[in-house]
């Protein structure tokens, strides 16, 4: 299935297609400017629109939408 063709994705097919974390995309709708939100159907339903999001996407060209994981690691001891 086309996720970019679905009318709602759920939060976690939101993600998927868009390449990134759960985490990250709550984020995102918090800190991103003309970032599409989501839509509260219920008190445990929330979609995002496939269309505004598939659109947002093709309209961040080529900046990558997801970074790449930092890498984080122990001091080598004396």
């Amino acid at each position: 299935m086309d996720l970019a063709l679905s009318p709602s994705l759920r939060p976690r097919q939101a993600a998927e297609f868009l390449g990134i974390g759960l985490s990250t995309l709550w984020r995102w709708v918090k800190e991103r400017h003309g970032f599409p939100q989501p839509i509260q159907l219920g008190p445990r339903t929330t979609v995002f629109e496939g269309a505004k999001l598939a659109a947002w996407r093709n309209a961040q060209g080529n900046v990558p939408v997801a970074s790449a994981p930092k890498v984080r690691r122990k001091a080598k001891r004396a």
